[in-house]
């Protein structure tokens, strides 16, 4: 997590001073940007990431990657200079989202509605998340063409 945990929840924090970590960050790291970008980016990465990124899964690992598709909505540590700097931006600009305008943008089209094969997320949703549908409207509408 980016933030400091419930009492009742273990974060990054806790897990480096338990000694659970093989490899601990050197640095403690932040999901750039204001409310409303961490939450998109941390929805996409979330709900969109183990299919649309550009790393090639384990042998044994997930089969849900496409190198054709060039969408990468996964947070990489090293990569979170700014919202603008991450995958998830530059690779959705123009093909998944047209910044200012979420009524044009292919993304909000696909996640609010159900339809097989063709919605968004394909796998595991039934209904829309008009959540979600609302946040990732709002994180293109509020979004600058860089």
């Amino acid at each position: 997590m980016s933030y400091a945990a419930s009492e009742d929840l273990l974060d990054l924090e806790d897990l480096i001073a338990s000694d659970l970590l093989t490899q601990p960050p050197p640095s403690r790291f932040t999901v750039p940007g204001n409310d409303v970008e961490r939450a998109a980016l941390g929805y996409l990465h979330a709900n969109c990431g183990h299919c649309h990124n550009q790393q090639r899964p384990e042998s044994e690992g997930p089969r849900c990657y496409a190198p054709e598709n060039a969408l990468d909505f996964r947070l990489q540590v090293g990569r979170l200079g700014s919202p603008g700097e991450t995958p998830a931006y530059r690779s959705g600009d123009s093909d998944a989202f047209n910044p200012g305008h979420p009524d044009s943008s292919r993304m909000i089209k696909r996640i609010s509605k159900r339809q097989t094969g063709w919605s968004m997320p394909l796998l595991g949703t039934e209904v829309v998340d008009a959540e979600a549908v609302a946040l990732l409207r709002r994180w293109i509408s509020e979004m600058k063409r860089d």
